[in-house]
């Protein structure tokens, strides 16, 4: 068997530090017991059809030139909708 890529490492090792749990034990809306880890969510439509419900896309804002103050924002709804394309196309989604 090949070894896997560095990035794919990298990605498990980050996922279960956010999460705390592993890529391969991952449930749509489970996290560990820790209340500060984060949730995973899927975008995708479950196996009964039904679409599941869609995350919200943000990044991290820090020294904004126009003075906004360092945080989390929002992508507005042109910009989730392309990073739910891209992450949609991922070999982990």
């Amino acid at each position: 068997m090949l070894a896997r890529a560095p990035t794919m490492q990298l990605f498990d090792k980050t996922y279960k530090d956010k999460t705390g749990l592993a890529w391969s034990a991952r449930q749509v809306g489970t996290s560990a017991l820790n209340p500060k880890a984060y949730t995973h969510l899927n975008t995708s439509s479950s196996s009964s059809g039904q679409p599941r419900p869609v995350g919200k896309w943000e990044y991290f804002l820090t020294n904004d030139p126009m003075g906004k103050p360092d945080g989390w924002y929002a992508y507005d709804a042109a910009a989730g909708a392309f990073a739910r394309s891209i992450a949609s196309c991922s070999k982990y989604s």
